[in-house]
């Protein structure tokens, strides 16, 4: 995995609705890295990766690891690699120089290019942790316009007040920048168990936009939908995190 530094790496603080039962509380907070494999060399990238969990497993890692490739948009085949249900005082355990080694061997010489996500998240509808056994992420990249930065949390709150007040979700997230990253941005993550429940949120998604403030909505610049799906090939659970219950399948499992 890539070395990811509580303090100062991408942090999220995130909870949604359990559909599976963990046996451990998840932590308020997250690390993500998205990494595009070289176009000549996403199955190496992959099969690389799969190597590198079966690492992490055999030293039985502490840390829960998770995997997404995203199935579509413009940025369709990269991955999303995740560190989540930490603390903000998780210490990572593992031998950080025989993870870099590791690293370097199994799929960093595969990637093309690489960036960070720094995000807190704010829970709109749901609770708990199970979110990570969630087959699907339906995710939406809100982008404000520029002068619209003396009012973004005012914006911020009216599309997460609109979607708390609309059905048809199921666990949904609001994730914003942290350390002045992506100040102007604003992601709402929706789990789901299929694609047709993820179509089911973008339908709300889309009811819900249209109940928000007309100053608000000027103040978008774009929208962007993008559909993540978890491999459980590429993710760890360790033992503390999955007590009772089981991972998600997938839906070609």
């Amino acid at each position: 995995m890539r070395v990811h530094r509580i303090a100062h790496a991408a942090l999220v603080s995130i909870c949604l609705a359990p559909s599976f039962a963990l046996g451990a509380p998840c932590g308020p907070v997250a690390a993500f890295v998205e990494m595009v494999p070289k176009s000549r060399h996403v199955d190496d990238f992959f099969n690389g990766y799969r190597r590198d969990i079966e690492w992490h497993k055999s030293i039985n890692d502490p840390w829960t690891w998770l995997g997404w490739v995203v199935a579509n948009g413009d940025r369709r085949g990269a991955f999303i690699d995740a560190a989540v249900c930490l603390e903000w005082d998780s210490v990572w355990t593992v031998d950080r120089a025989e993870n870099d080694r590791l690293n370097r061997i199994h799929y960093l010489n595969y990637v093309e290019r690489s960036t960070s996500f720094h995000r807190t998240v704010e829970v709109i509808h749901g609770e708990g942790g199970a979110w990570t056994t969630q087959p699907w992420l339906q995710v939406v990249t809100i982008r404000f316009d520029a002068r619209s930065v003396p009012f973004l949390d005012a914006h911020r709150k009216a599309i997460i007040e609109a979607i708390k007040k609309t059905e048809g979700f199921g666990t949904v997230v609001a994730m914003s920048g942290v350390l002045g990253e992506s100040p102007l941005e604003l992601r709402i993550a929706s789990g789901s168990s299929s694609l047709a429940e993820s179509a089911q949120s973008s339908f709300a998604f889309e009811s819900a936009m249209r109940t928000i403030p007309r100053r608000t909505a000027e103040a978008i610049e774009s929208i962007e939908h993008e559909s993540w799906r978890l491999d459980v090939s590429l993710s760890h659970y360790p033992d503390r995190h999955m007590k009772s219950g089981s991972v998600a399948p997938l839906p070609n499992e």
